[in-house]
């Protein structure tokens, strides 16, 4: 029954891609998308981390991402710590997403936009999450990923934790891209060396 359905799910993305209409690719491997926003406040104690949570429809991990839209400071205070005004985001079981924010010198509220694509797992040949760090006196990082079809993954960002607490410090070393360099490496890198910042991902290989 499970190589019927799974022939029929490709048997339907097929008759659509040589129609022309690519569009549908997404609506034939996406079983269920879930969308809103974490609100974490730092207690202004500058240190250690706070951390909040979100209740979705329950889903399969072993082939749902959380992909990170962005994120906004309720804060008109210009001196609170660059720490506590970046986040990262993980799928921490089926029905729960969670934020976490290291506290600043200035309590501040992040809101953090996010959105959850669960795909049908006859789709789906690998998924991996993780974080790549970078060195207080570094500006690149690497994690080594269980190898993939660079051609057929995507890397999907989850934000960002910076371990400073001071205000002041340069937002360059607060902020940091992430990229699939090899099949068996995701890279990290940011302009500033200033504290540790650590990148989290999650990498989904396509069959």
């Amino acid at each position: 029954m499970f190589k019927l359905k799974r022939l029929f799910l490709q048997l339907l993305f097929l008759l659509a891609f040589v129609s022309g209409a690519e569009a549908s690719y997404y609506p034939t491997t996406i079983k269920s998308t879930q969308r809103g926003t974490i609100s974490v406040t730092s207690s202004g104690s500058a240190s250690g981390t706070t951390s909040a949570t979100a209740t979705i429809t329950s889903v399969n991990t072993t082939t749902t991402v959380v992909r990170v839209l962005g994120w906004r400071l309720n804060n008109t205070d210009t001196s609170v710590a660059v720490s506590a005004s970046v986040a990262r985001v993980v799928l921490t079981n089926a029905t729960t997403i969670t934020a976490t924010i290291f506290n600043g010198n200035t309590a501040g509220t992040v809101v953090i936009s996010y959105e959850v694509l669960e795909f049908i797992p006859a789709f789906i040949k690998s998924l991996q999450t993780g974080t790549v760090s970078i060195a207080a006196s570094a500006t690149t990082g690497d994690t080594t990923v269980t190898s993939v079809n660079t051609a057929k993954a995507q890397l999907f960002f989850n934000g960002q934790n910076f371990s400073d607490d001071d205000g002041s410090v340069n937002i360059n070393s607060a902020l940091g891209t992430v990229d699939l360099s090899t099949a068996t490496n995701v890279h990290a890198v940011r302009s500033g060396a200033h504290s540790a910042l650590v990148v989290g991902f999650t990498l989904i290989e396509f069959k």
